[in-house]
């Protein structure tokens, strides 16, 4: 790996940077209507290519993928829902092993590139999959294990607050994404305009910063209401604690929301593929006599809804059971358990039935296609 070997700053190890680039990054692709212009798609492009070739060529190993990256943090706290994973074959070789290989490299293969090591890892959230502790392990101890879905959510072992705070602005600017694509967001923003006599842009930054901090504020309130109820003599956990750990049952309800927001675009958009590829770049060529198509979509918006209503609802029993799967961890005795999830499963049907009127509402499609 050719950089200048930099150390990351320890005030930066952790994947704050990573949420403030993913708000930034939503501003600027939804304030300045980006997907509506193939110059500002091919501007925010460069600009992201950037964020990872600048880091990669100053600091050690891929430090900024680790704690920087947007993407690479998002697919992380998805992928504690994957239901594949790279794990060591048996702790007791790693126990034994004084070299460390798969983190530190050796000439079989390079570093881990996010500083993972096979003795202590207990979740994909930071694995790139990259393989090379596969080259590098020089007893063979590493394999790519199936297993079931969730299983780092549901048998997660430490939490952290940069997670968590990941994990709501998430779920937020995912419902945020689905929102602006709605008639009740250009109302919402043309009654910013009027009513604050400003430009459209700033109307914008309003609504969305509000839109933000609203679920923050909510899930805060439902959590302090949770330890209210629950308090007992045989739990004394802060309500730091309560918030970072009921987070991650946050998401799977994102997740799937994203998985349920995306269906529309890719069954109502993707055919329209068939066109673009006989003229790539609008100069009016056909190369491949498919540029007159008129493509239907895939499938009926009355399939696509209740495609979407199965995936939410999925999401939803999954964040659930991970909720009260915490829930009991939290305390000794199940009464306080069990009033502890009151709260927490009514905030859970609240986000989800937002998810569900979300998609029933009449979308626009954000692209220039």
């Amino acid at each position: 790996l050719i950089n200048l070997g930099w150390k990351w700053p320890g005030y930066l190890k952790n994947i704050y940077l990573a949420t403030f680039f993913f708000i930034i990054l939503t501003w600027i692709e939804l304030g300045y209507h980006v997907t509506l212009s193939p110059e500002g798609t091919a501007g925010l492009g460069l600009l992201m290519f950037g964020l990872v070739f600048l880091p990669g060529l100053l600091f050690e190993k891929k430090s900024f993928c680790r704690y920087g990256c947007l993407i690479g943090r998002i697919s992380g706290l998805y992928a504690m829902f994957s239901p594949v994973e790279i794990r060591n074959r048996d702790q007791n070789i790693c126990n034994n092993c004084a070299t460390a290989d798969c983190l530190n490299g050796n000439d079989q293969g390079y570093p881990c590139p996010t500083s993972q090591y096979l003795k202590t890892m207990d979740r994909n959230t930071y694995c790139t999959m990259c393989a090379e502790c596969f080259r590098s392990c020089p007893y063979d101890n590493v394999a790519f294990n199936i297993r079931p879905f969730g299983k780092d959510l549901i048998n997660m072992t430490k939490s952290r607050k940069d997670e968590a705070y990941l994990a709501i602005t998430l779920f937020s600017l995912t419902a945020f994404h689905g929102l602006t694509m709605t008639p009740v967001w250009k109302k919402f923003v043309q009654g910013i305009e009027t009513a604050m006599d400003i430009n459209s842009l700033s109307a914008f930054t309003l609504g969305m910063v509000f839109c933000l901090v609203l679920p923050f504020l909510v899930y805060s309130l439902f959590v302090w209401i949770s330890k209210k109820w629950s308090d007992s003599p045989n739990s004394s956990h802060k309500y730091s604690v309560y918030f970072v750990k009921y987070a991650y049952g946050l998401i799977t309800i994102a997740l799937f929301y994203h998985l349920a927001h995306n269906v529309e675009h890719f069954f109502m958009e993707s055919q329209k593929l068939y066109v673009l590829i006989s003229d790539p770049f609008g100069y009016g060529w056909n190369l491949f006599a498919t540029a007159n198509l008129m493509p239907q979509p895939l499938l009926s918006l009355e399939t696509i809804w209740y495609l979407q209503v199965v995936l939410i609802i999925t999401g939803h029993v999954f964040g659930i059971y991970i909720s009260h799967k915490h829930g009991y961890e939290l305390f000794e005795d199940r009464l306080s358990a069990i009033k502890s999830q009151i709260p927490m499963i009514s905030l859970m049907v609240l986000f989800s039935v937002l998810s569900l009127w979300l998609v029933a509402q009449p979308m626009e499609m954000r692209t220039a296609m």
